[in-house]
């Protein structure tokens, strides 16, 4: 793979992170949205000549980075410039010259990445390795950890992405910054006097121990993890690696639009029965059968009815499982229509919610209302998702695209080229996954003008309101933490 002249000029700021990336064996670039992470990235491999890149991420970031490759390399029509390793023969035959060395962008889905045996992945030669939304391996007993962490030989060129690397909780820097600094957790493993403690060893719980608080519950007879041991930011301060908090590259907070709803008088009965009695007594799919007991033994098992039951009257299906029958009562529905109903003419509208069963439950509502549209749930075929978006907001095609957070949350792009419209019927537990979906509007686009509407649909004194002020703020706590404004690093 031979590089040409690059005719890409890089903002000022994101020419100061390529340097970075090109400068330092290992880097973690924690930037947010649309803040050029692929662009800066894949420059740098150029401008270094790198031979062979392999990238982890997950599979709807691929057309991304084959764009952005194929775009900073100019070279549109060689084959063998990005290749997907696979289950298909052409992905089998990429896996085969990968192993075999010859030059090129080697792409693998987290996925695939971890159903490979242990030791796979670091068995040749790679100049460089990217793991894409490097929170995929924040679970230090998952199999995507466990082939990571060996990965490249001694001189190859590590990078963690994700402006979420953490995930919900502190704890999960640690895969990542084992994975980018193996040696040492702090910056030159010498003994710090005002922390009192010397380079972090590599494991987790002397880690833990260092800079992390733990709780120990003798009643129920485990340890838990809570925030950082000293003022936030302070640990990830160490690290002159760490490239954070970028500049404003024409991201705009979206205006927020609060609208309350209010329950029926069956979904007040269903939620009071659920948190006096945790239990609740829903219609069956059978008259004669009347309806049956919902029981909740686990407090997070009520949790999850409590949101269910703010979105809508939950049922039982026909295999006996908690859903929503298709004419179910729904005040975020009710709303939702007269907002549908002061918008332009097939305005195109992205609508969030955390369950599959309501998103389904609403394409079919909003359908039904003369809005066409189309639910973007687990195991919906990219070639379906790839049609909605093609017909999104045209004539004759999808008008209002309703996903599951963590169906749509990662790596796809272009929506912010299409659409300036969000509902929000629903945020999920995910932290992280809330920031990555939330993020996929308001970001820089040529076409798009307009200021990004997002409406939240909250029912007040309910757990639906709980969920957003608890995820508010633990957002602000991990803020904090994340800004590392103690050292000079690379941060803004």
């Amino acid at each position: 793979m031979i590089a040409t002249e690059s005719r890409l000029t890089l903002r000022p700021r994101q020419e100061q992170y390529c340097q970075v990336l090109m400068r330092e064996e290992s880097v973690l670039y924690a930037l947010g949205l649309a803040q050029g992470k692929t662009t800066t990235a894949v420059e740098a491999a150029y401008r270094l000549k790198l031979k062979r890149v392999l990238i982890v991420a997950p599979r709807n970031t691929y057309s991304g980075w084959e764009r952005t490759v194929r775009r900073q390399y100019q070279d549109y029509t060689d084959p063998m410039l990005v290749r997907w390793i696979n289950s298909t023969v052409p992905g089998k035959q990429a896996m085969q010259d990968f192993w075999n060395g010859v030059p090129g962008w080697y792409f693998v889905t987290w996925q695939y990445f971890a159903l490979r045996p242990e030791g796979f992945w670091n068995k040749t030669d790679v100049d460089m390795v990217v793991a894409d939304e490097c929170h995929r391996m924040q679970n230090r007993n998952s199999k995507s950890w466990a082939n990571m962490r060996n990965v490249g030989k001694t001189n190859t060129k590590r990078v963690a992405m994700s402006g979420t690397f953490v995930g919900n909780k502190m704890q999960g820097a640690w895969t990542t910054l084992r994975w980018l600094f193996p040696e040492h957790l702090i910056k030159d493993g010498s003994y710090d006097p005002k922390y009192g403690v010397y380079g972090t060893p590599r494991s987790f719980w002397n880690w833990v121990g260092d800079w992390l608080i733990q709780v120990e519950d003798e009643w129920l007879g485990f340890t838990t993890i809570e925030g950082e041991r000293y003022e936030e930011g302070t640990m990830l301060s160490y690290y002159d690696n760490y490239i954070h908090e970028g500049d404003d590259l024409g991201l705009e907070e979206p205006l927020v639009v609060d609208i309350e709803c209010k329950l029926s008088p069956a979904q007040k009965k269903l939620y009071k029965q659920m948190v006096e009695e945790e239990i609740m007594w829903l219609d069956t799919p059978d008259p004669l059968t009347g309806k049956l007991p919902s029981v909740s033994e686990l407090r997070a098992v009520t949790r999850i009815r409590l949101r269910q039951i703010t979105l809508g009257a939950p049922a039982f299906n026909e295999v006996g499982k908690v859903a929503y029958n298709v004419d179910t009562y729904s005040s975020k529905l009710d709303e939702a229509m007269e907002v549908m109903g002061d918008l332009p003419v097939l305005e195109p509208v992205l609508v969030f919610t955390h369950s599959r069963e309501f998103a389904s439950v609403a394409a079919h509502r909003f359908t039904q209302r003369g809005y066409n549209a189309f639910a973007w749930i687990g195991g919906t075929s990219d070639k379906a998702r790839a049609d909605a978006l093609a017909t999104w907001g045209k004539a004759g095609g999808y008008q209002v695209i309703v996903a599951v957070v963590e169906a749509i949350a990662e790596g796809t792009d272009g929506l912010q080229d299409l659409c300036s419209t969000e509902f929000w019927f629903s945020d999920s537990d995910n932290l992280f996954m809330n920031t990555q979906a939330k993020g996929r509007l308001p970001r820089p686009s040529t076409v798009r003008s307009e200021r990004v509407t997002r409406y939240r649909f909250i029912v007040p004194g309910t757990y639906d309101q709980e969920i957003i002020d608890k995820q508010l703020a633990k957002r602000l706590s991990l803020n904090n933490s994340l800004g590392s404004q103690t050292k000079g690093n690379h941060s803004t």
